[in-house]
């Protein structure tokens, strides 16, 4: 169970990350300064289903990383993102293989980027099932504790672009 959350929670920090232009195929940049993100995967038992985490990126972050999947994935084992504009957002889809096993995870990221934002995704090949997971992100403002690239997610500190301690 807690792989699993684990994965997801990777997933989602992965791909919750934001330029307003539509007109652009280019992955959208965040604000940078510290957010926090609140993801809930339905299905799992309390208080699995919900975590919530902090997030501190910058211009330098973002050329490694994206808001819907890592910009410099190959290291992490993932594909490049297939990115794309819709409506209010962007749809996504990256293949990534984390511990040996291979997952697939696409969905829709809507909001403006700068304040706020959402990620609606599903994964596919984690723990055998297809799991759904609402990432809510919103700014903070100065990163604080937090330096660029790194996420705070259930008492740890991760590097963001390697998923790694640190």
């Amino acid at each position: 169970m807690l792989t699993r959350l684990t994965v997801l929670v990777v997933a989602a920090a992965c791909l919750a990350q934001a330029s307003p232009a539509l007109a652009q195929s280019a992955p959208p940049k965040l604000k940078a300064g510290l957010w926090e993100q609140t993801t809930v995967v339905p299905g799992l038992p309390a208080p699995y289903n919900q975590t919530r985490s902090t997030f501190c990126v910058n211009d330098a972050v973002q050329q490694r990383w994206s808001a819907l999947g890592q910009s410099g994935a190959a290291a992490a084992g993932c594909s490049p993102s297939q990115v794309r504009p819709i409506a209010g957002g962007w749809s996504f889809s990256q293949t990534c293989t984390p511990q040996g096993r291979r997952v697939v995870t696409s969905g829709t990221a809507r909001g403006d980027f700068n304040i706020a934002y959402t990620v609606e995704a599903k994964s596919t090949g984690v723990a055998g099932a297809p799991a759904g997971f609402t990432a809510r992100n919103r700014y903070l403002g100065a990163c604080g504790a937090l330096k660029p690239g790194q996420m705070s997610v259930m008492g740890m500190t991760v590097d963001m672009t390697t998923g790694r301690p640190g």
